[in-house]
């Protein structure tokens, strides 16, 4: 079984509230801003450095913040003016997934896992993976930890020692992680087959629901307001994380739209995108290019 490769990078942050919401999306060339509803997209802004195409991306403190294989930058929602942070300082700081928790940024790839100050950008190796089951493909924060998915199964890790211990290992094809996301106290997983919910204290990994269509196919994965999004190379989606029911929310107008990562923060939509997304969204072109892609993975089985 293979995990196809994504040839192409779109970083997507779901901002919501009661009275209004909007996506945050990220590739190589700038940000945008999407209407969950109709799918129109509005520019933000350019990127004026290679250093600041879009691997990774995570939101906290009113900030996005966007990693990849040279370093991390800060990404003002507002305006989308984006400013460099740091370079990494050793190939094992390369952003493959990104997570925001207690004021700190962490990420995880196939060396272990980093520790960023969002304010001075400097980056901390905190401990190698003593597995390869432990290699990160996604990442999530809650509770006070780390959580990592991937091929082979689930693990934590400890934000303070950098500690990783193994949850479980999948039973199936079909849990093999791809997004990870979690919320009230559970973790959520979604692939190309459908859904999945793991138990973080004892790593129990149960099938949710199948896919009904291939636009549902799951690429990236956010939780908020009891509801499980998703974003992918067709539109975004709702899954309910009671039933497993998927509904598709929209359609993406444009392949600048295609989604790779998404997340959700509770801030209210800033004022001069209710504007811009009054209208016809201004649609961003992207072309692939597999170096910025996951790469693909081969299953043991």
């Amino acid at each position: 079984m293979k995990i196809y490769k994504i040839s192409f990078i779109v970083i997507l942050v779901l901002t919501k509230n009661v009275l209004a919401s909007t996506i945050y999306g990220t590739h190589l060339w700038g940000t945008f801003a999407i209407d969950p509803l109709t799918g129109d997209a509005a520019n933000l802004s350019v990127f004026n450095a290679a250093s600041q195409d879009g691997v990774a991306l995570a939101y906290g403190g009113g900030t996005l913040y966007g990693t990849n294989m040279w370093g991390t930058f800060a990404i003002d929602p507002l305006t989308g003016t984006a400013t460099n942070l740091s370079g990494f300082s050793a190939a094992s700081q390369d952003g493959v997934a990104l997570a925001y928790g207690d004021g700190t940024l962490y990420g995880t790839n196939m060396w272990g896992t980093f520790a960023i100050d969002p304010l001075t950008g400097t980056a901390t190796n905190l401990s190698g993976f003593s597995a390869a089951s432990q290699d990160g493909v996604a990442l999530a924060y809650g509770g006070g930890t780390l959580y990592g998915t991937n091929m082979w199964g689930t693990f934590a890790i400890d934000p303070l020692t950098g500690a990783a211990t193994n949850l479980s290992g999948f039973s199936a094809a079909s849990q093999d992680g791809v997004a990870l996301a979690y919320g009230d106290g559970t973790l959520y997983g979604t692939n190309m087959w459908g859904t999945f919910a793991i138990d973080p204290l004892t790593g129990d990994a149960a099938n949710l629901s199948g896919f009904n269509a291939a636009s549902q196919d799951g690429v990236a994965l956010a939780y908020g307001d009891g509801t499980l999004y998703g974003t992918n190379m067709w539109g975004t989606f709702a899954i309910d994380p009671m039933t497993g029911d998927a509904t598709n929310l929209s359609g993406f107008s444009a392949a600048s739209q295609d989604g790779v990562a998404l997340a959700v923060s509770a801030v209210p939509l800033p004022a001069p995108l209710l504007l811009l997304l009054s209208g016809v969204g201004v649609l961003l072109g992207l072309m692939g290019r597999s170096r910025f892609g996951l790469v693909p993975f081969t299953s043991k089985a």
